[in-house]
């Protein structure tokens, strides 16, 4: 296998942990204020986010709606059930150039242990 670097070898390279905790404590949720931490990541039926998708009657069908994975104990705390339609909203989105905005989305909440008490995924 070949890949695209001087030598045609892979590069690894070694994280920076430093960073990566210094940007986490600007990121972090204030959790006394009942904020968590929400993580993005993509279904592959929804690749695209839907910008492609929605032209797929499948695709809309199965993914009405975008989903809040929370988790059970979370969700208690909220009294939040799947299914229940939740407006999710952060003042601290941070974009490639570092300037703040606020932002936010609506979801449907997806009650289960599949997220870490304290995170959601979506």
């Amino acid at each position: 296998m070949k890949f695209k670097s001087n030598s045609g070898k892979a590069n690894f390279v070694l994280p920076d942990w430093d960073s990566v905790a210094a940007r986490d404590e600007v990121l972090a949720p204030d959790t006394a204020a009942g904020e968590m931490w929400v993580l993005n990541g993509r279904v592959n039926a929804l690749w695209n986010n839907l910008s492609d998708n929605t032209r797929r009657q499948i695709s809309t069908q199965r993914w009405a709606s975008s989903f809040l994975e929370i988790h059970p104990d979370d969700a208690a705390a909220r009294d939040v059930e799947s299914g229940d339609l939740l407006s999710i909203e952060s003042k601290n989105v941070i974009d490639q150039l570092g300037q703040r905005h606020t932002g936010g989305f609506t979801a449907v909440a997806y009650v289960a242990d599949m997220v870490a008490p304290g995170m959601t995924y979506t």
